[in-house]
């Protein structure tokens, strides 16, 4: 018999949660246990998610835990409290506004898990904009792909204070690794991957890297943090105070390089968030991707150079 393994489906206002749901319900890997944990959006219920997917009929689906916050909790404690309720060897999370690329992911996924010694693994995504509809890229690219499978941990620590490139809407772990190391830092509130997979570097830990796209991911969505918030800075600021700062080898070279990503960061959430709003007006879209590309004329040229394509479809979305 296949091994139990869990996916949680986090969600908040998501407007297109269901459509997530049928990408885990469409899975051809038959022993899931499936928990679906919303921040309290207003007026969405346990039943109706639950009956959904009873209404789906699905024999993959061995166990449905719902559970509706009723006072928002934010993602770091909603993700925790889910975790706690999982039960499988292999725990993969996905956000309400995104889906696994394919019904394959997850018999493929736990594969790689078993003819590994990984504990924790990642992979590629694939971004789309809001409707799913147009392709915007891969994440990592293949050159930050071979990073994660040849660097070490120590390397990597450095390389992401500049880039952080590990897709946190595809980071997958065993009970195992949650055993070993728990769960994740409620110091932060809404970033949980990020502090997470700093500090298994920080420790000399490995993380696995399964060479294929397990989910799509939508740009935009609630899942992305574009409006930057009081709570989203200090989780920033708390990277770098709580995590960076206690382990680095070069402090003021850290810190720089870190702020200056963050900079970026912030700006790239910006115009995500503007791209999103002004999504149907195409003159705007224009200038908001001349705004946005010409801050960063080297980072732009290396894109065109690797990503064939895609920053034309961004800025001429005519």
């Amino acid at each position: 018999m296949k091994i139990l393994i869990s996916v949680i489906v986090l969600s908040y206002k998501s407007s297109t949660l269901y459509e997530t749901l049928d990408s885990v319900l469409e899975q051809d890997y038959d022993n899931i246990q499936l928990i679906v944990y919303d921040d309290a959006t207003p007026g969405l219920v346990a039943e109706t998610i639950e009956a959904y997917i009873s209404g789906k009929g699905t024999s993959n689906i061995k166990e449905v835990i719902v559970i509706c916050n009723s006072v928002n909790q934010g993602t770091v404690r909603s993700l925790n409290r889910a975790i706690s309720r999982a039960e499988g060897e292999i725990i993969f999370t996905l956000a309400g506004d995104d889906c696994f690329a394919d019904s394959t992911v997850l018999s493929g996924w736990t594969k790689a898990f078993k003819e590994s010694s990984a504990e924790i693994m990642t992979a590629y995504c694939e971004e789309y904009d809001v409707t799913m509809t147009q392709y915007i890229g891969k994440r990592p690219c293949l050159k930050q792909a071979e990073f994660l499978k040849t660097r070490s941990a120590r390397e990597l620590f450095e390389l992401n204070l500049q880039e952080y490139f590990v897709p946190g809407c595809c980071i997958a772990r065993t009970k195992k690794f949650i055993e070993k190391f728990g769960l994740h830092d409620e110091r932060f509130r809404l970033i949980e991957d990020a502090p997470m997979v700093l500090k298994i570097w920080s420790m000399n830990e490995t993380i696995g890297f399964w060479d294929r796209v397990a989910v799509k991911h939508r740009i935009g969505g609630v899942s992305t943090p574009v409006n930057i918030n009081n709570a989203y800075e200090n989780d920033l600021r708390n990277i770098f105070e709580l995590i960076i700062k206690p382990n680095s080898n070069n402090l003021r070279r850290d810190k720089k390089r870190y702020f200056k990503y963050i900079m970026r960061h912030k700006r790239a959430r910006k115009y995500e968030y503007y791209c999103k709003k002004y999504q149907n007006k195409k003159i705007l879209l224009l200038l908001l991707g001349i705004w946005f590309y010409s801050k960063y004329p080297v980072t732009t040229l290396r894109s065109f150079l690797k990503e064939s394509g895609i920053i034309q479809k961004r800025l001429f979305p005519l």
